[in-house]
């Protein structure tokens, strides 16, 4: 029995060795502060175990704060397979580059701040990706990206134009509270799975073209300051824009509601705009919605019935196609 014992507490102290050797020392740091290539010292870096302490950060094993946490330089990583990378609270001074990159488990970029351009067109996420909080300064592309897991967006931050064609989510999107300071362009983005847009703001542009919403959608509490443009786009199942409001135009032309739709206590404060959308074919509540002078003219009579009229200013119709 006492054997038993010894060995039990043997398998114990090793197991505590090897996670001491795997702490981060003073010395791993300070080769990764003499490292001159950017992307040398980014691949070295996600390697890291890091521990976030109040708004600074620590390596596991030391009391060192991380001050390379910064990269100062343009970021290449192309074509470039990555494995684990937790690069939370990261700032990168120029442009980070993953064109058609592949990243094989989950990342996290919590946190991070883009002060450069940030390209992700045609990369690949196999597994789960962390994009909470993020503060992107420039123009981000995630043209033709690859989602294949959960990705979260919620918090996040977008000064410039954002561009997602053709993008593909096969699982659940959080894009809760995000804010679009520019244009956000969705065209023919396709949503596999849920997606939450809910008290997120896009201050320009909102466009959606032929995007697919093919679970449950969210729009909830949306700020749209500018045209809020769904031409063509499909929501295969429940979506609800509830207590949002369109200050400028909200174009639904051509689109197709396939399930329950809610604009409960929706403001339009200016064209709202159904032509040619199967709306009138399908379960959809108005109730509490308010509209301005004849704004809701292609809103089908039924639903129209449900709302109110706050005011006798009306908008010409913007659009022909």
């Amino acid at each position: 029995m006492l054997k038993k014992i010894v060995l039990f507490l043997m398998v114990l102290l090793n197991i505590n060795l090897s996670f001491a050797v795997t702490k981060v020392t003073a010395t791993q740091i300070e080769k990764l502060r003499l490292m001159k290539d950017t992307k040398d010292r980014f691949l070295e870096y996600i390697k890291m175990d890091k521990k976030k302490v109040g708004n600074k950060w620590f390596y596991y094993g030391t009391n060192t704060e991380v001050k390379e946490a910064i990269f100062k330089d343009a970021l290449h990583l192309s074509n470039l397979t990555v494995k684990q990378a937790d690069i939370r609270g990261a700032t990168f001074e120029q442009g980070i580059f993953c064109t058609n990159s592949h990243f094989k488990e989950k990342v996290m970029w919590t946190g991070c701040i883009f002060k450069g351009y940030l390209k992700f067109e045609g990369a690949v996420f196999e597994d789960e990706v962390d994009f909470s909080d993020i503060k992107v300064e420039n123009k981000a592309n995630f043209v033709l990206t690859k989602f294949k897991q959960r990705v979260k967006f919620n918090n996040s931050f977008f000064k410039d134009k954002t561009f997602w064609h053709k993008a593909k989510f096969d699982k659940s999107v959080n894009f809760k509270n995000a804010n679009f300071k520019e244009d956000a362009d969705f065209l023919s983005v396709i949503f596999i799975w849920d997606v939450d847009f809910s008290n997120s703001k896009f201050e320009k542009k909102a466009k959606f073209r032929f995007a697919e919403f093919m679970k449950i959608t969210k729009f909830k509490n949306v700020l749209f300051k500018q045209q809020a443009d769904f031409f063509g786009t499909l929501f295969k199942r429940r979506s609800d824009f509830s207590s949002s409001r369109f200050d400028k135009e909200a174009l639904f032309r051509w689109t197709l509601f396939n399930g329950p739709t809610s604009f409960k206590s929706v403001r339009f404060l200016s064209l709202a705009n159904f032509k040619y959308s199967n709306l009138i074919n399908q379960t959809a509540s108005f109730s509490g919605a308010t509209y301005t002078g004849d704004n809701a003219k292609y809103i089908p009579e039924k639903y129209r019935n449900q709302m109110k009229q706050s005011g006798k200013s009306s908008t010409k119709e913007g659009y022909s196609y």
